[in-house]
C-alpha cells in the first residue's frame, strides 16, 4: 500500500518544520544570551556539542522516529521481523558507537581530520544496517535526517564566518578554531553522522517500536 501524501511524508514535513522552529529558537537565544535552566542545564548553552541542553533536534529524533513508524504501519509499510529490525538497529548503533571510539579515543589513528572522517563515514556505514532492517523506514528517516540537518549547515555557516559566540560555530577540542577547520568539521558531521548514521539508526530503532504499537 502507497504512503498517502497526508501520511508519513506529511509528518516528515511537520517533523521538518519543528527541527527549523527548534534550531531558529536556540540560535536567537543563544545571540541574546537567554538563559533557561532545565535539569541543570541551560537551554541555551553555546558550549560547543550544545552543553547537553533539551532544546535541539537530537532529541526529536526518537521522538519523529516513532511517529514515521506508526504512519508507515498505518500506511500498510512494517519490517518484515520486528525482532530482527530491532536486532539490526541496535547492532549498527552499537558498530558506530565502537567505531567512533577508536577513532575518537584511541591513538590508532593520527589527525583530527582523519580522525572525523573515520568516525563520521564510519557511523554513515553503520546506518546501512537500518536499511537492511526496514528500507522504507530508513529512507523516510533518511530525508527528513537531510532536510533537518541541511538548514544547520547553513547556520554554522553564518555563524562561523560571523564570529558568533553560538554552539553552532564551535567543535571539539581537538579541532582549531580557524573559521575553515571549524566549517570542515562541523560540515562534515552534519552532512555524514547526523543524517546518515544517527538518524538513521536511532529513528529506524523507535521506528519499528512504532509500528509494533499499531495492529495488523
Amino acid at each position: 500500500m502507497s504512503d498517502k501524501p497526508s501520511g508519513v511524508y506529511g509528518a516528515v514535513a511537520i517533523a521538518a518544520v519543528l527541527s527549523l522552529v527548534v534550531n531558529g529558537l536556540r540560535l536567537y537565544g543563544e545571540l541574546n544570551h537567554w538563559e533557561t535552566v532545565v535539569l541543570g542545564k541551560n537551554l541555551f548553552s553555546t558550549a560547543a556539542g550544545g552543553g547537553g541542553s533539551l532544546l535541539g533536534i537530537t532529541f526529536l529524533v526518537p521522538i519523529c522516529g516513532f511517529w514515521f513508524g506508526r504512519r508507515l504501519a498505518k500506511n500498510g509499510a512494517r519490517p518484515q521481523a520486528t525482532g530482527k529490525s530491532l536486532l539490526l538497529h541496535l547492532l549498527g548503533i552499537a558498530l558506530a558507537g565502537g567505531i567512533g571510539f577508536v577513532a575518537m579515543g584511541t591513538d590508532l589513528i593520527d589527525g583530527w581530520r582523519m580522525k572525523g572522517l573515520v568516525a563520521f563515514v564510519g557511523a554513515s556505514v553503520s546506518g546501512l544496517l537500518a536499511l537492511k532492517a526496514w528500507p522504507r523506514a530508513y529512507f523516510v528517516n533518511l530525508l527528513y535526517g537531510l532536510l533537518a540537518r541541511a538548514p544547520v549547515v547553513l547556520i554554522q555557516f553564518v555563524a562561523i564566518r560571523k564570529g558568533w559566540d553560538t554552539h553552532f560555530s564551535k567543535a571539539a577540542p581537538m579541532v582549531p578554531t580557524d573559521p575553515d577547520s571549524l566549517l570542515f568539521a562541523l560540515t562534515l558531521a552534519q552532512s555524514t553522522l547526523w543524517p546518515f548514521g544517527f538518524t538513521v539508526l536511532v529513528g529506524g530503532l523507535f521506528a519499528a517500536i512504532g509500528a509494533a504499537t499499531v495492529r495488523h
